[in-house]
């Protein structure tokens, strides 16, 4: 072998050489990516559980009583007898009482004007008759030629006249007996009873003050149970019915709370501060007493409380108004797309009426794929480059 040809080998081996240390440092290199997907190859999965879901509305009332009513005097007068405040009262016991001795005058005078009236009314009745009597006899004259025709016109003129004052009479009476109604009504108005049971409260006058027409006297409370009336904006009263559960915590009771449920809801909103909002209205029993009027409370109204399997809301896609999860592999294949039922939703969980059992796992989004998939995609097509050697063949010549 003379020089020549060992430059050329030498030349040729340093070449294979460097190739050779390439090709190994690309599929180095291209190997190490793959080992790192196949480690974050495990999907970020949730389970299901089985759990609540409740879904609620708060607001804050302030305590009102049930039923109020302000006792007023139609006529002006003394107050003779005023129950203190506090006093307990049933139906139509006697609250106050108005001097009444010029209501019982009245009353005195109309019943004696009705009797005048039906005394005066028989008369005309009488005249009446007499008139009647009259046009008969005369008719019966005229027809024996004893009396003429002017005589049996006149004779009915008078029974025309008896009879208007026999119906102006009538009037009379009817007149009378309304204002004998009016003065029994007025007496009995000056005794105020209570029209239901309950408690007085703030009475204004006391026995021997002098009460102008129309003046509230005192006011009768009902505190066998309470009102509370919360006002709901409008975003979230489209959530809430009559009939709805209702909890009233009372902080001034150590927060104890009272079951109640939704009896009203106004058909028409308030405008507060530039936003629409609606009164509900629940009543509290209290018959103990504990509730007083004025007391604050906070109010709870129970829109949803649904058990069932419960999962992040994040794991459903929705397309076309049916709900599907995504369901890992147990051999680490494709995941499994599974459609489900879903039904209350608190903005991050969400129940699964149908298609799910609790312990089953689902794939949240923006998980990585599985490991298989990642090492297939690591490895298929070019992602090698061909690297040819240089003088390759080149021993032959």
């Amino acid at each position: 072998m003379n020089a020549t040809t060992k430059k050329k080998t030498y030349k040729l081996f340093i070449l294979g050489g460097i190739s050779l240390a390439v090709l190994l440092a690309a599929i180095m290199g291209f190997s190490k990516p793959a080992a790192k997907s196949a480690v974050a190859a495990a999907p970020l999965s949730a389970e299901a559980v089985n759990g609540t879901i409740s879904i609620s509305v708060d607001a804050a009332s302030v305590a009102e009583a049930a039923a109020q009513v302000a006792l007023r005097n139609r006529q002006a007068g003394l107050v003779r007898f005023a129950l203190s405040e506090g006093s307990r009262v049933a139906q139509g016991d006697v609250v106050v009482v108005m001097d009444d001795t010029e209501l019982r005058k009245s009353l005195a005078q109309a019943e004696l004007a009705l009797k005048q009236a039906q005394v005066s009314l028989e008369r005309l009745k009488a005249a009446e008759a007499k008139a009647g009597t009259d046009l008969e006899s005369r008719r019966a004259l005229f027809a024996s030629k004893a009396a003429t025709q002017e005589q049996v016109d006149l004779a009915g003129d008078a029974l025309a006249g008896a009879s208007f004052a026999r119906r102006s009479g009538e009037l009379s009476v009817e007149q009378a007996a309304l204002s004998l109604e009016q003065a029994r009504r007025d007496l009995a108005e000056a005794t105020l009873r209570a029209p239901f049971a309950g408690v007085v409260s703030k009475p204004a006058f006391g026995p021997g003050d002098y009460a102008p027409a129309n003046s509230q006297l005192t006011t009768v409370v009902d505190l066998s149970r309470l009102q509370f009336r919360a006002e709901v904006d409008e975003y979230d009263i489209g959530k809430l019915r009559e009939g709805l559960q209702a909890t009233v915590r009372i902080p001034a009771l150590k927060d104890e709370s009272f079951k109640s449920k939704i009896t009203g809801i106004s058909p028409i909103a308030d405008i507060v501060n530039s936003i629409s909002v609606f009164k509900v209205s629940v009543f509290v029993d209290n018959a103990d007493g504990r509730l007083r009027p004025g007391m604050s409370a906070d109010l709870t109204f129970m829109v949803s409380n649904e058990k069932g399997v419960i999962i992040p809301l994040k794991a459903v896609t929705t397309v076309r108004g049916r709900s599907y999860v995504d369901i890992p592999s147990v051999e680490g294949g494709e995941p499994e797309t599974r459609r489900i039922e879903i039904g209350s939703s608190a903005g991050r969980n969400v129940i699964v009426t149908e298609g799910l059992e609790p312990g089953d796992l689902v794939i949240m989004p923006g998980a990585p794929v599985p490991a298989a998939t990642a090492s297939s995609t690591a490895s298929s097509g070019n992602s090698i480059i061909p690297i040819s050697v240089p003088g390759s063949g080149g021993g032959g010549k």
